[in-house]
Order: C-alpha cells, then structure tokens, then sequence
C-alpha cells in the first residue's frame, strides 16, 4: 500500500470534516485544539502526522487556535491496529504527558506555557478504533485542569480489533 508522505490527504479528510460537521465541530465551543502526538519514530516511518495536520487544518477552517507540543508522547509504542482490545488499552497506558515547564521556556516561547485550566479542549486524532489512545490522551488533559474534552477524529473503525 502506497502511502501520502505529503499529508494532501489529511488536509482534504480535516477540509470534508469540517464541510460535513461545521455545526457539530462549533456546537463544542472549543478554546483549542490539540492534536494526539505521535512519536517521533513514527513521524518519522510514516513521512506525515495525520493528526497535526488535521488538526492545523481544523483550526485555521474554525478560526480555533491549534496548541501543538501540549502533550507529549513519551515512550514509542506499538501499532495499535495490530493488537486486540485489551492489548490495546495497555499499549498505551502512561504512554502520554504533559509537557514540563522547562521545555515551553527553552525550546518554544521563552516565558510561555500554555494555560490550558478551565479550557474546552477539542482533541483530534486521525482513527479512532477501541478509543484507547484518545482515553489516554483524555485522562492527561482532565488531570491539567480542563473542563471538557470533545473527541473528534476524520475515521472510525469497526470490529476486527487486530490478531490477538
């Protein structure tokens, strides 16, 4: 299977979501978007980061800022369409965190970190199967202080939940 290491297929998939749910996506009254992070490893296999890029395109359609670099994924883990539910769920658990004030003032914006306390955080991830990794992704938001995390994501997958 040949893949998109240009991300022209993301940017449409985020571009038709937005034509076929505005309403929905605006109805959440998102303060920002977060994009779930992929590793860098995989950033580096795949050529592309289908969420980032769905995420910016999102933003700049609904006039929401896009807050890349909240969270990070701080362990490589498995691909998760290749493992059962359960598998899944513990693939990647503890695999997200925020992160730490240190990065935000030497790496991107000198005095600044991201209050995200109180916000409604819109979370966007290209597939969704089981849930597993929006949960995980949930969870860190939740215990930073924001006060609702609407999922949203270009595909979801039914049944089949890997080989084991």
């Amino acid at each position: 299977m040949k893949t998109d290491k240009t991300g022209v297929l993301a940017i449409a998939a985020a571009k038709a979501l937005v034509f076929y749910r505005r309403k929905d996506l605006e109805n959440v009254e998102a303060d920002c978007i977060v994009p779930v992070p992929m590793h860098r490893l995989r950033r580096r296999e795949r050529g592309v980061n289908s969420p980032d890029l769905l995420a910016e395109t999102l933003g700049q359609q609904l006039k929401i800022p896009v807050v890349r670099h909240l969270i990070q994924r701080n362990r490589y883990t498995d691909l998760q369409y290749t493992l059962s539910q359960k598998a899944r769920a513990e693939n990647v658990k503890g695999a997200f965190a925020l992160h730490p004030p240190d990065f935000w003032r030497k790496f991107m914006f000198q005095h600044f970190q991201p209050s995200i306390a109180g916000k409604k955080v819109l979370l966007v991830d290209d597939i969704l199967t089981t849930g597993s990794t929006c949960n995980e992704v949930t969870k860190v938001l939740l215990m930073a202080g924001v006060q609702s995390v609407t999922i949203t994501v270009f595909a979801r997958s039914e049944g089949n939940y890997g080989r084991n």
